[in-house]
């Protein structure tokens, strides 16, 4: 092989390597967006369960605070009930009365 061979074979080589360092700087800055895209995601996922979180927090909450009203809205009824019985009982004791006049 000629010295004039060997330069256009070395020239060749080093085009090849050229175009594969560009190629390999491309795939690192692919990596580097595919990277951060991830991060975002990672982050919006956290974001989403700490959502999640609060939600169930406040939604336990409302129902730890529907189960007081009801226990409040059922002793009222109970308060109510022993009421009534009590104004029909006084109904009762007063009809007599009015029987007998």
């Amino acid at each position: 092989m000629t010295d004039e061979e060997l330069n256009d074979r070395f020239a060749q080589m080093a085009d090849a390597v050229g175009k594969i360092a560009d190629a390999q700087l491309g795939t690192q800055k692919q990596i580097g967006l595919l990277s951060d895209l991830m991060q975002h995601v990672i982050e919006r996922q956290e974001q989403q369960e700490q959502e999640i979180q609060e939600i169930r927090q406040r939604q336990l909450h409302h129902d730890e605070e529907m189960e007081k009203f009801h226990q409040r809205q059922e002793e009222s009824d109970q308060r109510f009930n022993i009421l009534l019985e009590e104004i029909r009982f006084l109904i009762r004791q007063q009809r007599p009365q009015e029987d007998q006049e």
